[in-house]
């Protein structure tokens, strides 16, 4: 939290000499780590807030992140590397369609997704090429309504959810306010999908909520 008030460390020097006792240091390790948070703490501070003379003290913020992310490997954590996912990186075709007039409002979304990519150029293989999701209103009263919906992912780790929803105050919004739902994927795996983020399989009731403009 920036206060407006002079910071008693305000020049990166004073940082790196507070970091240079760290090895001397032999008293309780409690203290030290409050130290180290602290350390830390103004260090992404000074790089985010201007200090009394208006100017930004001159560390790059990217560096910083990749200097600590050093010590903690050198130190003995564990931090992981993240490898560039082909599953968000695809080329794709889609089409929605709502039939309003039919038993149910039916609505269908089909996404083709032929080819997958990696930025590095490795081989990314194919993810999951066809995606279906299905929509149907069995029922619909005064503001409210019961929804069915279906996502089904075909290919390598593929997924298949099912859910039912009761959705609320459906005047201002055609998918409800509040929805309270019931859902689940066979299976007891961890689906990663540019269609619907992340997925993991099993029984999840929940309570979600809708906003917009």
């Amino acid at each position: 939290m920036h206060l407006g008030l002079t910071p008693l460390i305000s020049q990166p020097s004073e940082l790196r000499t507070i970091k240079s006792l760290f090895g001397d240091y032999h008293g309780p390790q409690e203290f030290l780590t409050q130290v180290k948070v602290q350390q830390l703490i103004t260090s992404f501070s000074s790089m985010l807030w201007p200090n009394t003379n208006g100017l930004l003290i001159d560390v790059a913020l990217v560096q910083t992140i990749d200097e600590k992310l050093d010590e903690i490997r050198r130190e003995g954590g564990i931090i992981p590397d993240v490898v560039d996912p082909s599953e968000y990186n695809v080329f794709f075709f889609s089409a929605r369609r709502t039939l309003p007039t039919w038993w149910l409002t039916p609505e269908v979304e089909v996404s083709i997704q032929p080819v997958n990519f990696r930025f590095n150029g490795q081989p990314a293989g194919r993810v999951r090429p066809i995606y279906l999701g299905t929509r149907l209103t069995p029922w619909r009263g005064g503001g409210t309504s019961i929804v069915v919906t279906t996502q089904h992912e075909i290919g390598p780790n593929g997924f298949n959810y099912f859910a039912v929803a009761f959705q609320l105050d459906g005047r201002s919004r055609p998918e409800g306010r509040l929805q309270l739902f019931v859902g689940g994927s066979p299976g007891g795996g961890l689906h990663v999908s540019p269609n619907v983020g992340a997925l993991r399989d099993g029984f999840a009731l929940g309570v979600r909520m809708a906003f917009g403009a």
